[in-house]
């Protein structure tokens, strides 16, 4: 009964988490949709969904960020928050926000 008490939340908590991760194709699926709004000229909404996909890992929502911190569009420009969105990504291997970085510290943008 005692081992039942412990591991109980322990089950109950990694139903939570695993449950709420989205697959690879529905953020490729929000991603297109905010691209869309981006292209629609919606760029808070579509920044507020890139986001949710960045923090769930999602690298091209990252790099998008990255994009709009720099450019200003739908948020304050913010070279610091830019950054660290493209060190996650490079971070998790991704040549393209590796080359970003390296750009942006060429320009001295951080």
């Amino acid at each position: 009964m005692k081992t039942l008490k412990i591991m109980l939340p322990i089950l109950f908590a990694l139903v939570l988490l695993t449950g709420c991760k989205k697959s690879k194709e529905e953020m490729d699926k929000e991603f297109r949709e905010a691209n869309k709004k981006a292209d629609q000229g919606q760029f808070s909404e579509a920044f507020s969904m890139f986001e949710d996909l960045a923090e769930d890992g999602h690298i091209p929502s990252q790099k998008a960020l990255a994009v709009m911190y720099i450019a200003g569009l739908g948020v304050d420009r913010d070279y610091d928050k830019a950054k660290e969105w493209l060190e996650k990504a490079a971070d998790e291997g991704d040549s393209e926000a590796k080359s970003m970085l390296r750009r942006g510290e060429r320009e001295g943008l951080w």
